[in-house]
């Protein structure tokens, strides 16, 4: 009789060590498919948020090729909004490193200045896409070499209060690819250059940059006596009376011709001055 009690104990016991084995397998099972479930979930929620894929910097390295013989890469950009495409300036061959020193009226725009014939280029693909000529500056009154900025103080560059004061004398490169909107057409395509033939305030300006309907960079000024549009393609010039003994007051308005692609004069008004008695 006791035996018998003894091997039916032994039974359930066994039996109940077979439940509870199947019980967590069970358990286990499901769990392992949540987990997995979660882990899917989890790496499409990843993949959905992630951002896209960023392009590749382009560096100078994949620039230099394409460059004619001789030639220097001043500065490049990639063009905002636009896929692949990079604004390029070089200088061609036998061009030649100058100073105006820093704290002259020509060396506040010049600072240390390279001569030479300079391009803007469009960057695509490991190729040049389309290329013009940057013209020479004051070349109906002045017969300097056509230089462009290379390296200036901070003090120069930029406005009080931009840069730490004990580095106001610190020399810098001069970034000549800096992306504005001067045509007013919402797109930061176009730059700005300045250069001098000396007088303190005396400076030309000129603004060229990428047309996307053209697809191809493109002049879209002259270079005009101290010209700075804003970002809706219009400039207002003042000659002050007495300004470097200037004699006759000269007003100018300039806008932007969506149609020609071009800054032009709209108006002009020239004054004498009166002489004080």
């Amino acid at each position: 009789m006791i035996k018998n009690l003894n091997f039916s104990y032994i039974l359930f016991l066994l039996l109940l060590c077979i439940l509870f084995l199947l019980v967590g397998f069970y358990l286990g099972v499901i769990y392992q498919r949540q987990a997995q479930h979660q882990l899917t979930f989890s790496e499409k929620m990843v993949e959905e948020e992630a951002p896209p894929a960023t392009e590749p910097e382009l560096s100078s390295i994949e620039i230099a090729p394409v460059l004619p013989e001789g030639a220097l890469l001043r500065d490049y950009e990639k063009l905002e909004g636009v896929s692949n495409l990079y604004l390029v300036m070089y200088i061609e061959k036998g061009y030649q490193f100058s100073s105006w020193d820093y704290y002259t009226c020509s060396g506040s725009v010049l600072g240390d200045a390279i001569e030479g014939i300079y391009h803007l280029a469009l960057f695509k693909e490991k190729a040049f896409v389309s290329d013009i000529k940057i013209p020479f500056a004051y070349k109906e009154y002045s017969d300097l070499p056509f230089e462009l900025s290379f390296k200036n103080t901070k003090g120069n560059l930029y406005q009080k209060g931009k840069y730490p004061a004990e580095e106001k004398d610190e020399l810098e490169v001069v970034k000549l690819l800096k992306l504005e909107d001067y045509t007013g057409d919402g797109n930061p395509y176009e730059i700005l250059l300045t250069t001098t033939a000396g007088g303190c305030g005396f400076f030309d300006g000129l603004v060229a940059g990428y047309d996307p309907e053209m697809n191809s960079v493109t002049l879209y000024s002259d270079w005009i006596h101290r010209f700075r549009p804003d970002n809706d393609g219009n400039f207002s010039f003042l000659f002050q009376c007495g300004d470097h003994g200037n004699n006759i007051k000269i007003e100018r308005k300039y806008a932007f011709d969506s149609q020609e692609k071009k800054f032009k004069m709209t108006w002009e008004k020239e004054t004498p001055c009166v002489s004080p008695e």
